[in-house]
């Protein structure tokens, strides 16, 4: 075999094994991400990123990477990562991948409360879900910008957003359902308020169920309801040791 053929060979040889190798890595880590192993996960995400050649096993490294930083508080770092995730969606032409990625960038401004940027890639993101048809990803950007404007107090913008989401009770999240009884807390009338409390108390997440019975018992009080806002505010310190207990633990 000629010698030129050889090293030909030998180096597509090694370019599959290293491949095969991030690959590897990227499964260890959504082990270790269903395990709640963060450190870990993190470690084999970036073992992957550095091994990897093929562009979407490394975007949804990038992506998977950035989630998990963000949750850590590691805000810049996951910035950083979105940030890749979005060059690489751009380099390969995949418009709902640079969706996903400015919408999380968004996110990260948001939290910086960096409202320029904040908007502009909320807004962005929102062109190129609806350019794809991609609705649930619309919907998502949708109620986190009522969000950030429910929390900038332009409640009248912020029912502009949710007022679709509102308008399809069983498809409802909790995060939608805890914007909505927030924002008829604040802007009226109470009978909403009332509802989308309780649609709250319904729900799985321990902090969604606390400030149901906070907001209920608010109103309860200020409709002279005494009694009945006594027992919500004994759910309330009941839900609120039982999230310092889990905090505790984590």
């Amino acid at each position: 075999m000629k010698p030129i053929l050889l090293i030909l060979l030998s180096t597509i040889f090694l370019a599959g094994c290293t491949a095969n190798q991030g690959r590897q890595s990227y499964e260890e880590a959504l082990r270790y991400i269903e395990q709640g192993d963060a450190p870990q996960a993190l470690a084999c995400l970036k073992e992957a990123a550095e091994l990897t050649t093929d562009d979407s096993l490394c975007l949804a490294i990038y992506n998977d990477m950035g989630h998990l930083l963000f949750d850590e508080g590691l805000q810049e770092q996951a910035l950083g990562a979105y940030q890749n995730a979005q060059e690489i969606s751009r380099a390969m032409a995949d418009t709902l991948g640079m969706a996903y990625a400015q919408f999380d960038i968004a996110n990260i401004y948001r939290t910086r409360d960096d409202d320029d940027s904040c908007v502009y890639y909320f807004d962005t993101a929102m062109s190129l879900a609806l350019s794809q048809g991609d609705s649930l990803l619309a919907t998502d950007i949708r109620n986190q910008q009522a969000g950030y404007y429910l929390w900038h107090k332009d409640y009248e913008r912020a029912r502009q957003l949710l007022s679709p989401s509102l308008s399809h009770d069983e498809e409802m999240t909790g995060g939608t359902c805890f914007m909505a009884a927030d924002l008829y807390r604040q802007t009226g009338p109470a009978d909403s308020t009332r509802y989308y409390c309780k649609l709250l108390l319904q729900n799985e997440e321990t902090g969604l169920r606390q400030m149901g019975h906070k907001w209920l018992a608010d109103l309860l009080l200020s409709e002279g309801q005494v009694e009945e806002a006594a027992k919500h505010l004994q759910q309330y310190e009941l839900l609120t040791d039982t999230l310092m207990q889990e905090t505790d633990t984590e």
